[in-house]
């Protein structure tokens, strides 16, 4: 499937810094913290074979899951400036570090992004 997205340039000036914000979800980041000094997370306690850390980013996923036709999709792509559900979902977690330590991810493997690469707002 070959898709065209539109360029940040045809977004309005305020809106390109909300949505890149949006895109980079900076929600997780936040949450993660918050969630670190949580007595679930410091317990550590596997549950249904996950760990704290792995059912965190499991249910930052869960979030944005659902299956679109290819024309929604397509639509989407041509009128709205958020990314697609898969993008707010890989996109931002592949710059936490967290993540890789909670499932192993190393090079070479789909969500692997180099340390250099990886984005930190704050």
């Amino acid at each position: 499937m070959s898709l065209t997205m539109r360029s940040t340039a045809q977004i309005p000036p305020p809106a390109t810094a909300d949505i890149l914000a949006s895109n980079l979800d900076w929600s997780v980041a936040l949450g993660l913290d918050a969630f670190k000094k949580t007595a679930e997370y410091r317990d550590g306690v596997k549950v249904a074979g996950l760990t704290p850390l792995q059912r965190y980013f499991l249910g930052c996923a869960l979030s944005w899951a659902r299956r679109d036709r290819e024309e929604d999709l397509r639509r989407e792509l041509l009128s709205d400036v958020h990314s697609p559900p898969q993008w707010r979902v890989n996109g931002p977690l592949a710059n936490v570090p967290e993540f890789y330590e909670a499932f192993g991810v190393q090079p070479g493997q789909p969500m692997w992004r180099p340390p250099g690469l990886r984005v930190k707002v704050w």
